[in-house]
C-alpha cells in the first residue's frame, strides 16, 4: 500500500508543479504489479526530464540565436559607418548580384539611394541606358580584369561615364575586387578632372 500511495503522492505533485525536481521513489524488494507501477512512475519522470533538457537546449539555442543575430547588426552598422567616412563612392555586392550596402559618398555621386539600385543588373541599366555605351562598359570592364597573387579577380582602374539619378553625366574611375564572399566596388569622381583638363 505504501508504494502505492508514494506513486499517487509523486502524480499528484507532479500535477501541481511538473516543473520542480521529484526524486525517484524507493523500488519495492518483490518484483509485483506494485514494482511495475513504481518503474511506470520513475519512466514518466525520466521522460519529463528528458523534455526538460530537450527546452533548455531549444533556449539555449535560441538566446544564441539572438545574440549572434545581434552581434551581425552591430558589425553591420560599423562597417557602415567606416564605409560613409570613405572619401570614394563604395558599394558591395554579394554573389547573387544583390546590392547589400553603398555607403554615402556613393549616394553623393549618382543620387541613387539604397531602393534604386537593388541589383548590378539594374545598375548597369541605370548607369548606362543606351546598350551600345553599357556593352562598351562591359568590354571595358572585361580588359580590366586581372587576378592577385592570392588568387583574387579583381578589376584595374578604368574611367567610365555614369548616368546620374538627375540624367547629368559623372566620369568615374571605377574599381573592383571579388573577395570570395563578396564584390567590394570603389568609385572615384574625375567628372572636375576631366573638365580642367579640357580647358
Amino acid at each position: 500500500v505504501q508504494p502505492i500511495l508514494a506513486v499517487a503522492g509523486g502524480f499528484r505533485g507532479l500535477s501541481k508543479n511538473a516543473e520542480a525536481a521529484h526524486l525517484p521513489l524507493p523500488m519495492p524488494r518483490i518484483r509485483d504489479e506494485v514494482s511495475q507501477l513504481v518503474a511506470g512512475y520513475h519512466d514518466y519522470l525520466a521522460a519529463l526530464e528528458a523534455q526538460r533538457r530537450v527546452r533548455q537546449d531549444l533556449n539555449q539555442s535560441e538566446q544564441l540565436r539572438l545574440e549572434a543575430q545581434h552581434m551581425l547588426r552591430e558589425s553591420e552598422a560599423q562597417l557602415r559607418d567606416v564605409l560613409n567616412e570613405l572619401p570614394v563612392g563604395v558599394i558591395l555586392i554579394d554573389r547573387q548580384d544583390h546590392t547589400m550596402t553603398r555607403n554615402r559618398k556613393f549616394i553623393e555621386l549618382f543620387g541613387y539611394e539604397e531602393s534604386d539600385v537593388v541589383s548590378m543588373k539594374l545598375w548597369w541599366r541605370l548607369a548606362h541606358p543606351d546598350r551600345a555605351d553599357r556593352k562598351h562598359a562591359h568590354d571595358t570592364l572585361n580588359a580590366a580584369a586581372f587576378v592577385t597573387d592570392r588568387g583574387l579577380h579583381g578589376w584595374s582602374p578604368r574611367v567610365y561615364p555614369i548616368h546620374r539619378k538627375d540624367g547629368t553625366i559623372c566620369h568615374a574611375e571605377i574599381a573592383g575586387i571579388d573577395t570570395g564572399a563578396i564584390f567590394v566596388v570603389t568609385f572615384v569622381d574625375h567628372t572636375e578632372h576631366r573638365r580642367n583638363k579640357a580647358q
